[in-house]
């Protein structure tokens, strides 16, 4: 989650909870607009709205969002994700999609379901069989295909939806698929399945989207965000190259990039479910889709 507005300046117990009256424990306050104080527990209030200030002035306004419910300890993930519809519709359809293409065994899917499902960069651009553009993004080869990116999914999809809303989330999964469907099909890529390209677009959303927020708020903790996403970006270098296994590379830069320009554009200090961020996810939409209809276009 984005840390906004922590009193890490400010010694154990030295002020009190405005609501519950409980000595403040460390870093776990945060500062309200009055100046009063609010531990982290009282933040569980989903209709909560809690001008945040730091020693600058305002710097957000924490509006009935996911990320306030599940700030206590006490929450599991399975609460959390009821609160990202989207990520829990989208892990869902991923799962029947692979029963479907494996039926009757359920085990491998069979050939004629990856024929017709796959990015095929001959049935797109000869044969025109546009379906592909989005099936391919729903469809996996075997069982360890698609846990290894529904558990992807669960993880990212959970930590990017509470903090943007469902909808910019289905906006910004779509800018991904964009974007890995066009690095695949330039790079003219024979075959691909899997929805990698998408996830890697939520993933480097979210790490994008946390530096972001670390440096427009001064957290102190902007230094241990932007070493964790040199690492991660290092690690999925690493990965992508090493693997034993045919990986989609320009599938998975695609959806990445497409990700770096969500989260680089995203309007913060917005309520979820206001105009704004919706209508720059549209914008951003609009932009890969019209880089993949003119490519489309002129082959």
């Amino acid at each position: 989650m984005i840390e906004i507005g922590l009193m890490s300046s400010i010694p154990p117990t030295s002020f009190q909870c405005a609501r519950c009256h409980k000595p403040l424990q460390g870093d776990l306050g945060l500062i309200m607009s009055d100046g009063t104080m609010i531990c982290r527990s009282c933040l569980k209030d989903p209709d909560a709205v809690i001008p945040l200030t730091d020693a600058s002035g305002p710097v957000s306004d924490l509006s009935n969002t996911p990320n306030q419910a599940l700030s206590g300890e006490d929450e599991n993930l399975f609460r959390g994700l009821i609160h990202t519809p989207f990520t829990m519709i989208f892990a869902l359809v991923l799962v029947l999609v692979y029963l479907a293409g494996s039926y009757p065994q359920f085990g491998q899917p069979t050939e004629t379901f990856l024929q017709w499902s796959n990015l095929d960069f001959t049935g797109v651009i000869t044969r025109q069989e546009y379906w592909r553009l989005v099936t391919a993004n729903f469809s996996h080869a075997s069982w360890e295909h698609l846990f290894f990116n529904t558990f992807a999914l669960l993880i990212f999809g959970y930590l990017l939806e509470s903090l943007i809303g469902w909808r910019v989330m289905v906006l910004w999964g779509l800018t991904a698929m964009v974007g890995s469907d066009w690095l695949t099909l330039y790079f003219q890529v024979p075959h691909s399945v899997g929805a990698s390209g998408i996830l890697y677009g939520f993933q480097t959303a979210y790490i994008i989207l946390s530096a972001r927020a670390a440096l427009v708020y001064r957290s102190q903790s902007f230094g241990k965000t932007l070493q964790s996403l040199i690492g991660y970006i290092l690690v999925m270098v690493v990965l992508n190259i090493s693997s034993p296994y045919p990986l989609n590379l320009f599938g998975h830069l695609g959806g990445a990039l497409a990700g770096v320009l969500c989260a680089l554009t995203y309007p913060f200090g917005k309520r979820i479910g206001s105009p704004q961020p919706i209508i720059t996810a549209l914008m951003n939409l609009a932009t890969a889709g019209l880089v993949l209809g003119i490519f489309l276009r002129h082959h």
